[in-house]
């Protein structure tokens, strides 16, 4: 079900990764085109984000 979640999200126009990621910035499920970034660079970015939106809420 995640997966094909993901697969919907990736089909997108514009979007090349889509991943479910913990809280703190693991990859729980990934699904991304070939020549993509890696989804474990860009958690590290968004678990920043989210913690620095948790603190100035």
């Amino acid at each position: 079900m995640v997966e094909q979640a993901l697969q919907e999200l990736k089909a997108t126009k514009g979007v090349r990764v889509a991943a479910l990621l913990s809280e703190d910035g693991f990859v729980v499920e990934e699904a991304r085109e070939a020549d993509a970034p890696e989804a474990s660079l860009l958690s590290a970015r968004a678990a920043t984000v989210l913690g620095t939106a948790k603190a100035l809420a």
